[in-house]
Parts: C-alpha cells; structure tokens; sequence
C-alpha cells in the first residue's frame, strides 16, 4: 500500500510562465468608444463590412468630448459626408445606362422642352435635376429597408424600370413637366409629375397639402414594391432561354453517344431551371399589385420564398431587415442560431466519454495555473485560433487609426476634395429643399453656372 501514489495536498501552486500572454477577458461594463469598438470589430469578423449605425453612435459619443479641436473636426466631417451622399444620390440618378438615366433621357424628349432648350446635353441635365427630388426621398426611403447594398441598387433600379415600362406615363410627363419659363415653383409643378410617374392619378382639385400626403405615401408603397422587384433579377429568364438555344444547337451537332446523352441531360435540367423560374416570376407578377404596405410584403416575400424552397426550414433573410417587426426578426435571428450550432456527431461523443473516463482514473491534484498554462499553450498551437486573433487586432487597429484620424485629422494632415455645386456640406435634405424652392428658370440658370473649384478640407 505504501507504493501508491497518492494525491499531493500540502504543496502550493506550481506557477507556469510563458513568453507569450494569455488573451486578457473582454472588459465588461459600459466603457463608452472602447466598447463601442469592439461592437464595431464583432460586426466586421462576422460581415467584413462596417456598421454605419454604430459609427454614427461613436460620432455621437466623440462629440461630447470636452476638446473644441474634435467638434470643429467633426463639424467639417459632417459637412463632408452631406455632400458626398449628396453627390452619391446626384450620381445614381444621372449614370446613363441605369434606368434612371433612361428615364430622364426619354423625358427630355418633350416637344415642350426642346423649343425651349435646344441643346439635348442641357435639357438632360435640367430634367435631371427636377428629378433629384423625387429619386433622392426613393433612395433615402430604400435605405431604412435594408443595409444590404445590392438589394438597395437592385429595389432603386427597380422602381425606374417600372415607370419606364410604361410609355403613356412617360408621355404624360413629357406634357407635364415645368418649362424654364414657367412662374412656378419646382416643388408644386413637379411632385404632380412624380405622382403621375407612379401612376397615381390626380383631378386637379386637391389640396397641396393633400398632395405632399400622396407624395409620401406613394413613395413608400412604391419602395415596398421594389423590394418584392429586387427577387426579379436573381431569375434571369432571358439568360436561362439563351442557354437553352446553344444546348440544343449543341445537342444537334454532337455525334458521339456520350456527349448525347450528357447534352440531353443538360437540356432536361436547364428546362426545369427555366420552369421553376417562370413559376416564380408569376408568383412575383401576381403579388406585386397587392403590396401596399409592411404585412402584404412580408405575406408576397413568404409566398416566394416558400415557392424557392419547397420542403425545405431555410430561414428567409428579409426577415432580419429594419422594416421587419421586431418580434418576427427576433424569431428569424434565434432560427438562424439554431440552424449554424453545430452537431455533436456519434464519434465526438464516445472521444468525450474517452476523455471523461482517462481524466477520472488519472485523477490527481491539478493546480490552477498549470490548467491555464496548458489551454494557453493549447491555444498558441491552434493556427486557426490565431488567425481569427491576428484579425480581430488588424481591424480593431484600423478602426481606431481611422477614427483618430478623422477626429484629430488637423495634425495626421488627411486631405479630402469635394467637387460639385455646394462643397460647403449641404445636407440632402437641405439640398431637395434648396431645388425645390427654386423656379424653373433658377435651375437652368444653375446648369449654365460653371461649377466651383475642388475645396480642400484639412481632415
């Protein structure tokens, strides 16, 4: 009996050390930026892209930093990021191989217009910028949507391509819209044009304020429609057909079996490809009228979505978008959840009960510090694990080093250059008021204005 180890239990700790350090606890508590950064660094590892809210959030907190140096800063980068959403609206709307392009092309094409404006480049601009409005409240509707950048270029595209498929509306507004020499605001004359672009009609005996009602209203029911439009496009129809076309001229020059037979089976699955398509799209065609608000969305997104995945428990991701209800994203996130835990499978369970049962007859006094030094040293080893860390640091770093320079740009000596009308930073609310303030021969004189120089900001 003497020859039995037995458990030691009046010796202190062994302490372990190591060159490297384990990884510190994540700092608990609110800590203000540092945890708002690390909120930041969470969204990039899980995304790789920035969540502009929780930059924003940060903006808001640095503002209330008692250093009169970082509000000037912030106040010039604020200025800043008004003109460029500015510019970024003004660009989507005048790129001439977009369907907002076209459409103002083909409104340019007024009879009315072209006695009073000859010059073709001039009057595109001029109907470009009466439009500005209206494309500006689409696209700043579309944005509180969804966060997801194609599905926002995909609903924008979306709602021109409707108006442009349909010529009698275009030539209404052709008829329309306000001549240079018209004594008449932008504002009244062209929210009656927008209203008939989506085709809402008018008897000419209402209220301006009763048409500012009918502007907005018809503005969002056309964004909840495009966001059923934007599932158009990922069922290319046009494509499919073609690829059919050259898969039978194929079948009909191939001469050996094999390549028969697996041309054939090609044709057979590009056939169904193209059914499920044409079904989908008529699911989509049939539920687009029917959207009026937020619930028929959700009710026209479920239809197609359970038509995309029949048989099948894939959680739908609109349902995790802004303008879903709470409680139904809350329901999406938790099945998201359950769906990417991992299963445990029968092997990893025996190697666990394994594990279990040598701990349990190996069974002896381990001190605290010898188990953290082991699972350091364990994690040292595991490359993924590093990766993932060396990662996170690199972006963390680059977050703090951009937000340091925005917010102490005056000595990191960071110049940024804004080209365009109002480099001053008017913001786009600002800028819709400013356009709709202004009579038609305001804008054509604007248009003939040269534009200012590049202004430098010191950030």
């Amino acid at each position: 009996m003497s020859d039995i180890p037995r458990p030691i239990t009046d010796n202190k700790d062994i302490v372990f050390t190591a060159t490297a350090k384990p990884p510190k606890e994540k700092p608990r508590g609110d800590i203000g930026v540092a945890q708002s950064l690390e909120s930041i660094a969470d969204s990039v590892e899980a995304s790789d892209t920035i969540d502009v809210s929780k930059v924003h959030d940060i903006t808001k907190r640095l503002e209330h930093v008692p250093d009169s140096q970082v509000k000037d800063t912030l106040t010039v980068l604020k200025q800043e990021m008004d003109a460029l959403e500015v510019l970024e609206v003004t660009d989507a709307l005048a790129t001439i191989d977009s369907p907002w392009g076209a459409l103002a092309q083909d409104i340019a094409e007024s009879d009315r217009l072209k006695q009073s404006l000859p010059d073709t480049k001039q009057r595109e601009q001029y109907v470009d910028k009466l439009l500005f409005p209206f494309g500006a409240e689409i696209f700043r509707e579309i944005r509180t949507m969804t966060t997801y950048p194609l599905t926002r270029q995909l609903m924008f595209q979306s709602v021109a391509d409707e108006i442009v498929s349909h010529p009698d509306v275009i030539r209404i507004a052709q008829a329309s819209i306000p001549l240079a020499k018209d004594a008449v605001t932008v504002k009244h004359a062209m929210r009656k044009v927008s209203l008939g672009l989506l085709g809402v009609g008018l008897n000419g005996r209402e209220s301006q304020a009763h048409i500012d009602t009918l502007y907005r209203k018809s503005i969002h029911t056309a964004v909840l429609r495009s966001r059923l439009s934007a599932e158009q496009p990922i069922f290319d129809i046009a494509a499919t057909e073609y690829s059919m076309k050259v898969a039978e001229q194929e079948a009909t020059r191939t001469i050996t079996p094999f390549a028969k037979e697996e041309t054939a089976q090609s044709l057979r699955e590009t056939q169904a490809e193209l059914s499920d398509m044409k079904r989908i799209r008529q699911i989509i065609d049939q539920e687009l009228p029917k959207v009026h608000d937020e619930t028929s969305l959700m009710q026209a997104l479920d239809k197609v979505q359970d038509a995309r995945f029949e048989g099948t428990s894939e959680t739908a991701p609109y349902k995790l978008e802004p303008w879903v209800p709470e409680s139904v994203r809350t329901n999406a996130r938790a099945a998201l959840e359950l769906l990417s835990k991992p299963k445990e499978d029968l092997y990893a369970k025996i190697l666990k009960k394994l594990d279990a049962a040598e701990r349990q007859f190996r069974s002896r006094q381990i001190t605290w510090s010898e188990t953290k030094y082991k699972d350091h040293m364990k994690w040292l080893a595991d490359p993924v694990a590093q990766a993932k860390r060396n990662q996170r640091i690199i972006n963390i770093i680059d977050l703090i080093m951009t937000l340091t320079t925005i917010v102490y740009g005056t000595t990191g000596g960071l110049q940024r250059q804004i080209e365009g009308n109002h480099p001053n930073g008017m913001s786009i609310t600002d800028y819709i008021d400013y356009i709709e303030s202004q009579h038609p021969w305001e804008v054509a004189a604007d248009l003939a204005t040269p534009k200012q120089p590049k202004q430098k900001y010191n950030l």
